[in-house]
């Protein structure tokens, strides 16, 4: 019977080892083949976004062309200058020069206008080749552009002058912006000889960074994020250039709770299939302690191995869910504000003209007021509260916002917020004002399932007008890289102690309000009109961090282990010890365990049984049965078999309560 009992283990360990096998070769072959989709996307969408950048150049061509041809003939200044109005709006600039003409028709704050360009510059633009220059500051907007110039011919013999057209490379920067739709990459330019001319980091083109030696597509370290990225090199056509493409591999569209559950099921077979091996070599030896020690320390190293690898696992592939859509790129805000906006023009849906839609998008089309903030500290005060410190800045224009107070209101605010006023500077027709503010906020928080738990932390904002329709939205163009994991919008000096900050975006969210907060009117009938503050969206502002685990579990896991120590010393030294003895030290432990949850809940200020505090009443269970079964031996009601100095009890002590964690641990975390 012993022999039958032993092959029927060794043939159930064999098949659920073998399961756990077939199914770690399904989840790699799985992810295998997610990345390698996902690499010809990348690949195919930097090659699409190269098309668009030269859409955006190409035109620079025959531009020019047509205009050297047209100066040759002599024509008048007048007639020069029709010429130059026709230029299309996506192109920066177009001019002429000559021994008797200075003309530079350029987009200079909103407005196209003719300027005269001075001789340093129009000595650099010289040239006997039709040719692209290499990017140049203009001398009237500051900005850098591309150049492309073309010598003009008296009769078609001598060059007599130059007809060139600019392109802005942040014109290019806001094209490339608003086409990519991935949340973590982000595009470069670089010149034949790998010179950076455009990025994000403007730092890096001041500087003439250089990435030499690269290939189509290699790995690459994101110097934003600092993560492992693709990167994706493709020739910007009739350009001696090449646009580069990085992509975040933590961008992968990945279902991280498939796939945590996945590798919970992996993990829990091979647990099965190696615990039923552990009970082999005991029924072998069946007689002999020194086996069945054997197999219970194999036991509780396998559950302990078992214990980290779900913890690294639930690390790795958090259950955590965005309580609130990110805006990640231009398009995804331009489009959402294009449906409040009355009698707005659609989204196209042919690829370029939607792309001249975004390009062509202002926040002036509605009533919507830029807001932007600085984070300059920010902690946890309280049970459910957060305070932070930082500054706040609107743009107001002239014409849309004549009638519209200044100013913003924090509705999560836990007494009176204090907000200064530090600037108001006036640009044009462009009102810009900062604010100094410091406020502590009421916010939703759980702690369920700690250490591993994710805090999506909200800062809330309202327009004071609430009858006008005010909308406030994210200022993107205030930050130069809106990836979440650069965390725009926090300061470098921010510090949360046992906390990383893992993202940061903006948000637009309706909310109910079951009130309309006074806001309607009186009529000779009655109530004729209300202002539904559900009707319009707030701004958010979503701060996610994330709870540093070592240090979490370092401190409330040590506690823990040290109690068990001392009630497995108790059960294995109880015959030695007076039967008061026993129980004065049972009696230590468990206020031991009171004390140290006790401690741990102060540090978690929830109501709600968190994962962690579930092993603190297992131990409640475990100086129950190590106590009556001390007792019980001492009384001497067990007299012989396993039972008999507690032996059974003291061999599953530590697999029984590995055990019980990893049941907790999948009830908490799968």
């Amino acid at each position: 019977m012993k022999k039958i009992l032993i092959y029927v283990l060794a043939f159930i360990s064999a098949i659920l080892i073998s399961f756990a096998l077939i199914k770690t070769l399904q989840f790699t072959t799985y992810k295998k083949s997610l990345i390698q989709t996902e690499f010809k996307n990348a690949q195919e969408k930097t090659k699409q976004t190269a098309q668009k950048v030269s859409y955006f150049i190409d035109t620079l061509e025959p531009l020019v062309t047509n205009l050297a041809k047209f100066t040759s003939t002599q024509p008048t200044t007048e007639q020069i200058k029709k010429e130059l109005e026709k230029k299309p709006v996506e192109v920066a600039g177009v001019g002429v020069v000559t021994n008797t003409i200075n003309l530079y028709y350029v987009e200079k704050e909103d407005q196209q206008q003719f300027v005269e360009l001075p001789q340093n510059f129009i000595k650099e633009i010289k040239t006997e080749q039709t040719t692209f220059l290499e990017p140049k500051k203009d001398p009237i907007t500051g900005e850098l552009i591309i150049v492309y110039t073309a010598p003009v011919y008296a009769q078609g013999k001598e060059p007599i002058g130059t007809a060139f057209a600019t392109q802005s490379l942040s014109h290019i920067k806001h094209v490339l912006a608003t086409t990519y739709l991935g949340a973590e990459g982000y595009w470069f330019i670089v010149n034949e000889n790998g010179t950076i001319l455009s990025h994000p980091k403007s730092s890096l083109v001041k500087e003439k960074k250089n990435i030499k030696d690269f290939s189509a597509s290699i790995e690459y370290k994101n110097e934003i994020t600092g993560s492992p990225s693709w990167l994706f090199k493709q020739p910007i056509t009739n350009t001696p250039w090449s646009l580069v493409g990085v992509f975040d591999k933590q961008e992968l569209p990945i279902d991280k709770d498939s796939l945590r559950q996945k590798l919970f099921c992996i993990i829990i077979l091979l647990l099965l299939g190696a615990l039923t091996a552990c009970l082999i070599p005991a029924l072998i030896y069946l007689q002999k302690n020194k086996m069945i020690w054997f197999s219970s320390i194999t036991a509780t190293l396998v559950l302990l191995l078992t214990l980290i690898s779900l913890w690294l696992v639930t690390n790795l592939f958090p259950d955590y869910k965005e309580t609130l859509e990110p805006i990640k790129t231009k398009a995804y805000l331009y489009s959402q504000l294009s449906g409040y906006e009355h009698n707005a023009t659609p989204v196209p849906e042919n690829e370029i003209d939607q792309l001249h839609w975004f390009l062509q998008y202002r926040y002036k089309k509605g009533k919507f007021v830029p807001t932007g903030i600085l984070v300059n500290d920010i902690n946890f005060v309280g049970k459910e509260q957060i305070e932070f410190v930082g500054l706040v800045w609107q743009r107001y224009f002239d014409g849309i916002h004549d009638d519209v107070s200044r100013g913003f209101l924090l509705p999560q605010a836990a007494g009176k917020p204090d907000i200064v006023e530090i600037s108001r500077t006036k640009e044009h027709k462009t009102e810009t004002i900062q604010w100094l503010v410091r406020a502590k906020l009421n916010q939703d928080i759980s702690y369920k399932k700690y250490p591993f738990d994710f805090k999506d932390l909200e800062i809330q904002f309202w327009h004071k007008d609430f009858e006008k329709n005010i909308i406030l939205v994210p200022d993107l163009d205030s930050y130069k890289v809106i990836n979440p994991n650069s965390l725009p919008g926090i300061s470098k000096t921010v510090f949360m102690p046992g906390w990383k900050l893992t993202g940061t975006f903006f948000g637009l969210r309706k909310e109910f309000y079951n009130t309309t907060f006074g806001m309607y009117r009186y009529g000779p009938f009655g109530i004729y009109k209300e202002t539904e503050k559900s009707d319009s969206p707030d701004l958010y502002f979503n701060i996610t961090a994330k709870r540093k685990l070592i240090n979490a579990i370092m401190i409330d896991m040590l506690t823990i282990l040290v109690i068990l120590f001392i009630l497995f010393i108790i059960l294995l030294n109880h015959r030695s010890l007076k039967i008061s003895w026993t129980i004065g030290s049972a009696s230590t432990a468990f206020f031991s365990t009171i004390l140290a949850q006790m401690r741990f809940r102060n540090t978690i200020p929830t109501n709600e049984l968190v994962y962690f505090e579930a092993f603190y009443f297992l131990i409640y269970a475990i100086i129950l049965l190590v106590l009556i079964t001390c007792l019980f031996d001492l009384k001497n009601y067990f007299t012989s078999g396993w039972l008999k100095d507690g032996f059974i009890v003291q061999v599953l002590f530590w697999p029984f309560y590995l055990m019980c964690m990893v049941l907790i641990t999948l009830y908490y975390l799968y």
